[in-house]
């Protein structure tokens, strides 16, 4: 859920994970052999509800899973795949070169004043248009216990994403639907991990370059039709318990606004998303579409729990190329606007546009 750790994951298996699926996809079987890898961390179940340093090793990289959509979901001949020669996937090997944004560890000291530490780092920051700060505070109340217990009653409706964006056709469009499906976040987090261990089997972390070569490689020619994404909920996952740091710091999302540097203090209507927090709870798989933020303002987010979260950035001085590539290379492709697209980073980088990748921990 749109903030968090990671699981600690050993590099050492990506090859053989790597040669497993390269196998699966030459002989066309749907077989898992990722069942042999040593499960050090469970992703998020019990854990999201306990110690929130329970999930191990700060580490780079990872998306999140696949569940039947409900009632609102299309026929599955609409949902249907094929492949198409414009997003080969016979080579993922380019997710394993995409640079990392930098990292910042802030001491207490820095981290009291937001706002003004953003300003010290934004000479170098601003170069590649998304960073990752690491807090020196922790959480002692636990996101899941924030929803579960703080706020009694907090409940969701996901929204169904389409997993077919690399190879649509002229009268494919973009549809975002409301499943019709509420949840508990602990009845998401149940249902997310159900589907994650169908597919996997096992609940357990696996390797986060895996993981984003799988996703890559389910949008070009997968079986999952669609995911759920909670996206744009109201609310907060920060405790508003006296005796958590975290929640009492400035860095605290339903504060910054409100920071005698920022200049939304002085917006006497609140904006969701702006002046508010909003929650993101997704699962494995679930994505949001290259954009810029609501006038161009800086966007804070915070990964409460669960599995890591994978960022792709550009910076900003390559903005109007980059948009130049995606219709140059897109809008042919796709009748629905550019702004609801997702290229894989590899189409942008072969035309000399710098995309960065950070993982949210």
């Amino acid at each position: 859920m749109g903030e968090g750790r990671v699981c600690f994951s050993r590099e050492a298996k990506l090859e053989f994970l790597k040669q497993k699926r390269l196998q699966r996809m030459q002989t066309g079987t749907l077989h898992n052999d990722t069942a042999y890898v040593t499960n050090l961390m469970s992703r998020s179940s019990g854990d999201a509800l306990r110690d929130p340093a329970s999930c191990g090793v700060r580490s780079f990289r990872n998306p999140d899973v696949y569940a039947k959509s409900g009632s609102g979901l299309n026929e599955r001949d609409t949902m249907s795949k094929q492949k198409i020669d414009k997003f080969a996937t016979t080579d993922l090997d380019w997710t394993d070169n995409m640079p990392e944004c930098p990292v910042y560890f802030p001491s207490k000291e820095e981290f009291e004043d937001p706002l003004a530490f953003l300003q010290k780092i934004a000479p170098e920051a601003s170069k590649y248009g998304i960073c990752k700060i690491v807090s020196p505070l922790s959480a002692s109340v636990p996101a899941g216990m924030v929803l579960m217990k703080e706020k009694a009653g907090f409940r969701f409706t996901t929204r169904v994403q389409p997993l077919r964006l690399a190879e649509w056709n002229t009268d494919d469009k973009v549809t975002f639907f409301l499943s019709g499906r509420n949840y508990t976040f602990r009845d998401f987090e149940k249902m997310a991990n159900k589907v994650f261990t169908r597919r996997y089997y096992s609940a357990g972390c696996l390797p986060t370059t895996y993981l984003e070569k799988e996703f890559w490689q389910e949008i070009a020619s997968g079986k999952t039709e669609s995911v759920e994404y909670a996206c744009d909920v109201d609310g907060s996952a920060f405790s508003s318990s006296p005796s958590d740091q975290l929640g009492n710091s400035k860095w605290n999302l339903k504060k910054v606004a409100r920071l005698s540097r920022s200049i939304l203090r002085l917006l006497e209507t609140t904006i969701p998303g702006v002046t508010e927090p909003m929650l993101y709870i997704g699962m494995l798989f679930s994505m949001f579409a290259w954009h810029v933020e609501d006038h161009y303002l800086y966007s804070i987010n915070y990964h409460h729990c669960g599995a890591a979260k994978t960022w792709y950035g550009v910076p900003g001085h390559a903005a109007v190329d980059f948009e130049k590539i995606v219709r140059e290379k897109f809008t042919k492709l796709f009748k629905s606007p550019v702004n609801t697209s997702s290229p894989s980073p590899e189409h942008i980088t072969q035309d000399l546009v710098m995309v960065l990748i950070v993982v949210r921990l």
